[in-house]
């Protein structure tokens, strides 16, 4: 079943986020295209200054937009017009959240992917491949480097950066669920509940970090020391790189704490407390 909900939540979406990254891939082209023929003609030197300005807009805008449209589809077919017929699937509501979940991760990874791709469509050239590959080469040098004072494994570091990408995703999403369910407590204004929501959220999880923060130490001279390890060279003993990876999975751990609190929450009003009328 919840891979039928998921294959419907693809189908639903896929239009609105399909047209978007079209329009970013043809943007890109067309730029390129007028790029390009402005190297001949300075004719096409407006058409390119058009394009390109129009493709930046729609770049930058892009993520904000991909939000709204999973926003919308978890409010229309949960809580709007959909929401009784949703509601009322011999489903777990837990198979509900957690199909517009994957849908919505896999769109926002997707996005990215299409701007990398409409960036390369923008400047791909022999010069801009080897200039890429020299960018790689110093990013794998520092990436060694901070491994090296931090005393740790590379790939320890890269899985540890991976499943925080991986959170902040499921969290971004996750939150925002949970302010739009939280509005539907409001008998009127409910969108301006939802916002209050999302800023009572957000409120509580920046006074959980600063919380953390404050409780393992984190302060300017720690940064400061790191920073002339990096500078003058050295590396952390065996004893600091310990206890910095205990705070690393102790950060983990609190950002997944409120991962499930951002789902129960959902879960719960979407189990006890929705009022569809």
């Amino acid at each position: 079943m919840l891979g039928k909900l998921i294959k419907h939540e693809f189908r639903a979406t896929s239009l609105f986020c399909g047209l978007l990254f079209a329009g970013l891939i043809v943007l890109a082209a067309l730029s390129r295209l007028f790029m390009l023929l402005e190297q001949q003609l300075e004719l096409f030197s407006l058409p390119f200054g058009i394009t390109f300005g129009l493709y930046c807009v729609f770049a930058f805008a892009s993520m904000t937009i991909v939000y709204v449209i999973i926003a919308r589809r978890f409010y229309v077919n949960v809580y709007g017009d959909e929401g009784y017929l949703t509601l009322t699937l011999p489903v777990k509501r837990s198979y509900i959240i957690l199909s517009k979940l994957i849908v919505g991760m896999c769109w926002m990874v997707a996005q990215v992917v299409v701007i990398i791709l409409s960036l390369l469509i923008l400047t791909v050239s022999p010069q801009f491949i080897k200039a890429f590959w020299e960018v790689i080469a110093a990013i794998e040098l520092v990436a060694l480097r901070i491994a090296a004072i931090l005393n740790m494994p590379i790939g320890l570091m890269i899985s540890e950066l991976a499943v925080l990408l991986i959170l902040t995703f499921v969290f971004t999403i996750l939150m925002l669920y949970a302010s739009i369910s939280i509005g539907q407590l409001f008998t009127r204004h409910r969108l301006i509940g939802s916002v209050i929501g999302y800023m009572l959220i957000s409120a509580v999880t920046r006074i959980v970090m600063q919380i953390f923060w404050l409780i393992i130490g984190l302060s300017q001279n720690m940064v400061g020391m790191f920073q002339d390890l990096f500078v003058y060279g050295g590396a952390l003993d065996h004893i600091s790189s310990f206890s910095l990876q205990v705070d690393i999975i102790l950060y983990i751990v609190i950002y997944i704490a409120l991962t499930i609190c951002c789902y129960l929450l959902t879960h719960f009003i979407m189990s006890r407390s929705v009022n569809l009328q």
